[in-house]
């Protein structure tokens, strides 16, 4: 049986990220109709989409559970560009997809 908080988990966390019911969808791999059909406790998310609500928001976190920091490098004409982030506590780096 699916964890009832995953409804406020999705609620929150598009906010939180200022994501359109879409965008969300998207982030999920499923489309706007089933992501709605969740959130009004219509249908159960399957395991696999369960784990990937769980882990949302995650992705900023080190193993350690601190929050990374953004990693930028200078990108010529005083113009940043982020390659990735950073953990403040162990300087571990992780680097964006398709990043050099």
């Amino acid at each position: 049986m699916p964890s009832m908080d995953y409804k406020e988990r999705l609620k929150n966390y598009r906010l939180r990220e200022n994501l359109t019911f879409q965008a969300l969808a998207d982030k999920l791999g499923v489309d706007r109709k089933t992501l709605w059909m969740w959130r009004a406790g219509r249908e159960n998310p399957s395991e696999l989409h369960m784990a990937r609500i769980m882990r949302l928001g995650q992705e900023d976190l080190h193993a350690c559970g601190t929050p990374l920091q953004p990693l930028y490098t200078d990108a010529g004409d005083r113009n940043l560009a982020q390659i990735g982030y950073i953990c403040p506590v162990h300087q571990v780096v992780r680097l964006i997809r398709g990043q050099a």
